[in-house]
């Protein structure tokens, strides 16, 4: 018996009453979804790609330390307004030098906060009261030791996450909190060759610490000097290139 074609979407009607979606066979003017394989590039993927090519380097900030201690001084204002309140406990500065750091941290000029602290502690007659300052405030911010096996709420679990990335961790706070976590040894960049080893992999167990760690004084992410200069030149050469010069 001889069967007339059916009317141009006839049959996506058909498939749609019979729960069943169309396609773009049943209709060529139907838009194609791309499908989860279909390669698409997103921001994950080039992520992914570039730890499994080693060109990852994770740096961490204060952001991580508040996550996992919840301490008002793992954050830059908090440590700085501890640093006006110590100066005044331990060295009585005029009522200027107060004022304008006051002003300075609620300006959240941070840097020039901290330069203005770290000088007038290394000013003092105790040359020991940036580091009893660090000491009372940084050094008191730690955590456990990771345990794979244990509960998911860990406080190191951030930390734990990030390591596990096996990408070279770099960290521009003072704390100790990555190597309470994880183990691993510490670095500063009064070893520039040390550094170096994080940089390119070659030790996986060491934080780079790029402003100073607090068992450290001497190195501070607030001292601008030739000598700090010169070993950022040193770290960073080796990985860059010869400095440019026009």
């Amino acid at each position: 018996m001889h069967q007339c074609p059916l009317p141009r979407g006839a049959a996506k009607v058909g498939r749609s009453a019979a729960g069943v979606a169309p396609t773009a066979a049943d209709d060529d003017t139907a838009p194609v979804v791309p499908s989860a394989r279909s390669g698409v590039f997103t921001p994950l993927r080039e992520l992914q790609d570039a730890l499994k090519q080693r060109k990852v380097v994770v740096v961490v900030g204060t952001g991580v330390s508040m996550a996992t201690t919840r301490d008002p001084l793992a954050t830059w204002t908090g440590l700085l307004e501890n640093g006006i309140e110590f100066c005044k406990a331990w060295m009585d500065p005029d009522t200027g030098w107060i004022r304008r750091a006051e002003d300075e941290l609620e300006a959240e000029e941070l840097l020039a906060l901290g330069s203005r602290i770290a000088g007038q502690l290394r000013n003092a007659g105790d040359s020991g009261l940036f580091g009893k300052w660090l000491r009372s405030t940084v050094a008191q911010l730690r955590v456990e030791r990771h345990d794979p096996k244990g509960p998911l709420d860990q406080s190191s679990g951030l930390i734990d996450a990030l390591w596990q990335l096996r990408a070279p961790v770099l960290t521009t706070n003072y704390d100790t909190l990555i190597e309470d976590a994880t183990g691993a040894g510490s670095a500063t960049t009064r070893t520039p060759e040390l550094i170096q080893s994080v940089l390119t992999g070659s030790e996986p167990r060491v934080v780079g610490h790029l402003h100073g760690v607090w068992g450290d004084a001497i190195q501070s992410s607030f001292r601008s000097s030739r000598t700090g200069r010169r070993r950022e030149r040193e770290i960073s050469r080796p990985l860059f290139g010869p400095p440019r010069t026009r």
